[in-house]
């Protein structure tokens, strides 16, 4: 006996492997950079911690010339309310990303707030 495979269940896999396609193309089109990252200089206004599966994850927030932004550190960078920090700016499709990557902050003077060791 044998079985027939009708049109509709022949296309079924094209018209898959089409949408998986277009939505890698709409992903990379959304998340990849455009054109090369650029350093700003901001200045530390909050410091904190937030939870995270790994346990808990430092943020700073940082007032730029043109916005305030919120971006996750790693505790050595050291930083306290008031000091300067180079932020790495990248232009997306769906606005500017923000992180610190591994550089420390310029210390302004004695701060309130501590992170990471003094």
């Amino acid at each position: 006996m044998s079985q027939t495979i009708s049109p509709a269940d022949r296309m079924f896999l094209p018209v898959l492997a089409g949408a998986v396609i277009l939505l890698i193309v709409l992903a990379a089109i959304i998340w990849a950079p455009i054109g090369p990252p650029t350093m700003v200089r901001g200045r530390v206004v909050a410091i904190g911690a937030g939870r995270s599966r790994s346990g808990a994850r430092p943020w700073l927030t940082i007032d730029l010339s043109d916005r305030r932004t919120t971006i996750s550190t790693f505790a050595v960078l050291r930083c306290a309310v008031g000091d300067t920090l180079e932020v790495r700016r990248q232009r997306r499709v769906w606005g500017p990303a923000f992180s610190a990557g591994a550089m420390r902050c310029k210390r302004a003077g004695p701060g309130v707030a501590r992170l990471g060791r003094p």
